[in-house]
Formats: structure tokens, C-alpha cells, sequence
């Protein structure tokens, strides 16, 4: 049997907006910023950039150093678009304005009504969620007494739903899970987590796309369903345009 991960709420936070200099010589000028979801890399030659999920490579300028234990990790990061690409080995160079760690875990089969209950059935808000590459993205919201680390799953309840299709095109029924292990909810914590789904995909490895429909209770006790439409990939797609969100939405 698989064991539930536990996962401490204390994601690394990294805000560096007041480290880098502004590449606009107008102080007054607000620059337009947008965020994503990429993996930290390091080139031969010692230099630190980021690639996201369709395989665009992002240069930070000014250039900042990383830890080695860092390297390979997930981020989320919000930052401003200084060039595209122009004779470089990068396609985009930016500026970075906040960064932080992205919790990583695998989509979580469930069966049977004592691992149902393991996983929690206590509410969660969702200020967003996507996909891209293999993982469904979460941007997320709870109440808690920080006492001790919470679980949050993104389960396939194998004894529930059935899986269907949609225009022709398969549907992946999920839920999204919380345990908050009976905490008082006295602060409230955004977290950012991305969930690889690649351990479902050999169902629907042969369609072009498709649909996951991912069911949660709110904190106004709402039962809601976010759909999710995507295509099916099994490496990053190297030619794909970067998904890039305007900072704006961010949930907090």
C-alpha cells in the first residue's frame, strides 16, 4: 500500500524584489509582470537559468547564484520581461521580482473508505489551477494553528466515479484532498504545489487530449469541480510557446 505524504506547510519563500535593480531608468514606471512554473537549471558554464514545462529557457538579469540543493526544484516566479530572444542561448531574460519552491508529489491512487478518510475530507480554497507538462499546477488556501504539518492530496479515488470521456476525448476524475488533522483554523496559508499525473497516463496515452475533473469542498462548504483540458505529453514539448500569467491573478 502507498503511503500518504506529508507535507510541511513551511514552503520556502525567497523575496528578492528589493535585491535586483530595476532595468527601467524611469523610477515612476510600473513594468508589466507575469509569472510561471519552472525548474531551476545550471549550463556548463556555471550559469544559473530556468526552463518551464514547454521547454522555454529564462535568463535572470541581474544574474543571481543558487545553492547546489536547489538545483532541479521547482519555483514559482513573477519577474518582468527585460529581452526575448536576440543572438542569445536563452529564450527569454528577465528580471526577477519573487521566488518561491513549489512542493512536487505524484497524483495519489485511493481505495476503500479507511484510506479515503486518511487523506482528509476537510475544506480547501483554490485560487487557481493548470496544467502544464506532466503536472497539474495548485495555487491554494487553508486555515490552520501551525502546530503541525497538514496533508494535501490530489487523489484518483479508484472506488468512486468512474473515468469518462468528453467530445471524444477521455476525462480523468481526481479529487483534491486535505487533512488538517482537527487543527484549530486560526491563520490562514497560501501554498503553491504541483502534482505529476504521468503515473495515470497510460490510459490515454494514445488520444491527443485530456480532460481532468478535479472535485474539492470549499471553506463556504461548497462542492465545486474545476475542468481541466490539456494535451497529452510525455516529454516537454521543446517547440511549445511558454505559458506565461499576468502577476496580477496571483492568489496572494
Amino acid at each position: 500500500m502507498k503511503k500518504n505524504t506529508f507535507i510541511s506547510l513551511f514552503v520556502i519563500s525567497l523575496i528578492i524584489g528589493g535585491i535586483c535593480t530595476s532595468c527601467s531608468d524611469d523610477s515612476d514606471v510600473t513594468p508589466d509582470l507575469y509569472s510561471v512554473i519552472a525548474t531551476l537549471c545550471r549550463a556548463e558554464n556555471g550559469t544559473w537559468f530556468f526552463k518551464d514545462d514547454d521547454g522555454t529557457t529564462l535568463l535572470l538579469s541581474p544574474a543571481i547564484n543558487f545553492r547546489e540543493v536547489y538545483l532541479g526544484k521547482r519555483f514559482y516566479l513573477e519577474f518582468s520581461l527585460v529581452s526575448r530572444k536576440k543572438n542569445t542561448d536563452y529564450d527569454l531574460i528577465v528580471q526577477l521580482y519573487h521566488i518561491e519552491q513549489v512542493v512536487v508529489q505524484s497524483v495519489l491512487p485511493i481505495s476503500g473508505q479507511a484510506q479515503s478518510d486518511s487523506v482528509g475530507h476537510e475544506p480547501i480554497d483554490v485560487y487557481g489551477m493548470w496544467a502544464s507538462g506532466t503536472y497539474i499546477n495548485l495555487m491554494y488556501g487553508i486555515y490552520w494553528e501551525g502546530h503541525r504539518a497538514h496533508l494535501i492530496n490530489l487523489v484518483q479515488n479508484l472506488s468512486a466515479t468512474k473515468d469518462s470521456t468528453f467530445e471524444g476525448h477521455p476525462v480523468v476524475c481526481l479529487e483534491l484532498r486535505h487533512n488538517g488533522f482537527s487543527e484549530a483554523a486560526l491563520h490562514n496559508y497560501f501554498g503553491i504545489m504541483s502534482f505529476d499525473y504521468s503515473n495515470l497516463m497510460p490510459p490515454f496515452q494514445g488520444s491527443d487530449s485530456v480532460r481532468f475533473s478535479v472535485k474539492y469542498k470549499d471553506y463556504m462548504g461548497e462542492e465545486k469541480v474545476t475542468n481541466i483540458m490539456t494535451p497529452v505529453v510525455s516529454l516537454p514539448q521543446e517547440n511549445a510557446p511558454t505559458q506565461l500569467f499576468r502577476a496580477s491573478k496571483r492568489f496572494h
